[in-house]
């Protein structure tokens, strides 16, 4: 699973857009029931503040979700 925030400040669910982390948030329980595992990676342009991305990591865990990874590019890509 995906959540990508924009540089226009657009959240995406996978590639669907929703409005809000909370909205994102909400999903996430019903998917952790059907798979235990679930991982998800939130992807941030850099022009995104440092706050937001942290509220969408907190609100990923609150749902339950353990598996968070942020991805990131090399300086230069």
């Amino acid at each position: 699973m995906a959540l990508t925030l924009t540089k226009e400040g657009k959240l995406y669910f996978d590639k669907e857009e929703v409005a809000s982390v909370a909205d994102a948030s909400a999903r996430l329980p019903v998917l952790l029931k059907a798979r235990k595992e679930l991982s998800i990676v939130i992807y941030a342009d850099r022009a995104v503040g440092h706050g937001k991305v942290i509220d969408l990591m907190d609100g990923v865990r609150t749902a339950g979700v353990t598996r968070i990874a942020v991805a990131v590019r090399p300086e230069g890509s």
